[in-house]
Formats: structure tokens, C-alpha cells, sequence
């Protein structure tokens, strides 16, 4: 009798172990398929952002690309904020960083143009444009450039950036410098571009926008342009008079092309 025992509580323990490990099995495979299924489900944001390129344009000044236009409109359910724009391929190594004028914000359904100046200068050719908004999502264009764009530098001056508290940045080409003094009752808003040692800068471009992003019409020579080439310790620029309070913050845009 003791063995019939031993052997009913042998057969009970292995049909236990069997039912505990078939469990097991099947919490390991729920839990693989819960995982997968997180990891295929996109995102919130990737599902009520999304944007498409509708068109695109060249800005030109002289025999010169200024700045690129893209013509971008929100397919999401949510609103977008453009914030980069980058240009890459014609024979680049790198992308190149475009300066927007402004961050632009796209309701559901709307069209908004983004327009971005190219940090370095570009050779006429066919080149991928993408703008990427705040959240993470791309959209791209082909655009042709039928002259060469000019490299350039966008500044936002207020009243408070004196001398001593200039606005500057600078390549490998330039040191550029902005910064505005008062007036009477009225600014000056100054700016200078410093050759580098070895390089030669052949023309210059600098324009002035009030907080509108539009010209002042009571302030003369906007845009201003130099051409005579320069180097080292050489620099070019100017001041533009009368600006008024109210017009501040003001835009500088200051582009430039090499000897």
C-alpha cells in the first residue's frame, strides 16, 4: 500500500508541475505580445501631427539666393510649431541649418510659408529641404537653386543690447557683430562683419526688420549691400536711424559671399 501511495502522490505532483509551467508559458507569451504591441502603436503625437510640403520658392537678391520658401500645410489634428529647417544632398557632407525669420505656429488644416536662410553658401544644384516642427515631425521638398545662396546670420536686437552687451556670432569666414544705441528719442541699430584672417569677403548684405518682420518705411539704405571685396583686419558696415520703440524687437539679417 505504500508504494500504490508514493506513486498516486508522484503522479499528482508531476500533472501540478505540468499545469504550473503551462501557466508560466502562457503569462511569458501574453506579456510578449502586450510589448509588441506597445512597441508597433504609434505615439499620440505621431498620430495628430503630421504636415506636407505644398510648394516652394527661391527669395533672390542680385544674382543671389537670399532665402528659401517652403509653403507647408498642417494634415494633423493638432497644431504645429515649425522651428528648424535644414538643407542637405548637392554634393554636401553635411546638412546645413537654415535661420528662420520666426517659429511659425500651423493650425489643423491651415498653410503657413516658413522661410529659411541658409547658414553657409550653397552652389546651384538640387537640394532636400526639410522643415521639422517642435514635436519631432519632418517634412521634406526638392528644391532647384538656379544661383548661388549667400551665407547668412539672423539677429534679434532689443533696446537692451547696448555696447557691452552686443549681439555676435561668427564662422569660419566671419565675426558679426549687432547692437543698437539710443538717440535722442529714437535707436540706432549698428552692425559690423570682421573678415577672418585668410578670408575674403567680396559682398555684403544686411537688412532691417521691425517686430512685424516688416521694413520701417522711415529708415533709408534697408537693405544695405557692400561690395568691394575685404580681409583681415578690414570689416564692413553701417547703422540704420530712425528706429522707433515700438518697432522693437527688430530682425537683422546679415548675408554674406566669399572672394
Amino acid at each position: 500500500m505504500a508504494r500504490l501511495r508514493d506513486a498516486a502522490v508522484t503522479s499528482a505532483v508531476a500533472a501540478l508541475s505540468l499545469v504550473v509551467v503551462a501557466v508560466a508559458c502562457a503569462l511569458v507569451l501574453y506579456m510578449w505580445l502586450i510589448s509588441s504591441s506597445w512597441a508597433a502603436s504609434p505615439s499620440p503625437s505621431s498620430v495628430s501631427e503630421s504636415m506636407k510640403v505644398e510648394a516652394s520658392a527661391l527669395v533672390k537678391s542680385s544674382d543671389s539666393v537670399l532665402a528659401i520658401d517652403l509653403y507647408v500645410r498642417n494634415t494633423g489634428s493638432s497644431d504645429l510649431l515649425i522651428d528648424a529647417m535644414y538643407v542637405s544632398g548637392g554634393g554636401l557632407s553635411a546638412p546645413v541649418k537654415c535661420h528662420l525669420l520666426e517659429q511659425r505656429l500651423i493650425s489643423p488644416g491651415g498653410v503657413a510659408r516658413i522661410t529659411g536662410y541658409p547658414s553657409a553658401e550653397l552652389q546651384p544644384g538640387v537640394y532636400l529641404v526639410k522643415v521639422v516642427s517642435r514635436g519631432g515631425v519632418e517634412a521634406t521638398a526638392k528644391v532647384r537653386l538656379t544661383a548661388p545662396a549667400l551665407a547668412s546670420k539672423v539677429f534679434v536686437a532689443a533696446q537692451s543690447n547696448t555696447v557691452g552687451n552686443e549681439l555676435t556670432s561668427e564662422d569660419d569666414a566671419a565675426r558679426y557683430e549687432v547692437w543698437v544705441s539710443q538717440e535722442g528719442s529714437y535707436y540706432k541699430v549698428h552692425f559690423r562683419v570682421w573678415a577672418k584672417p585668410g578670408v575674403t569677403i567680396r559682398y555684403v548684405r544686411a537688412e532691417l526688420l521691425d517686430r512685424d518682420l516688416e521694413h520701417p518705411d522711415w529708415v533709408g539704405n534697408n537693405p544695405w549691400e557692400w561690395t568691394t571685396p575685404y580681409t583681415w583686419p578690414d570689416w564692413a558696415g553701417a547703422w540704420w536711424y530712425p528706429v522707433k520703440d515700438e518697432e522693437f524687437p527688430v530682425t537683422v539679417v546679415i548675408s554674406i559671399a566669399r572672394g
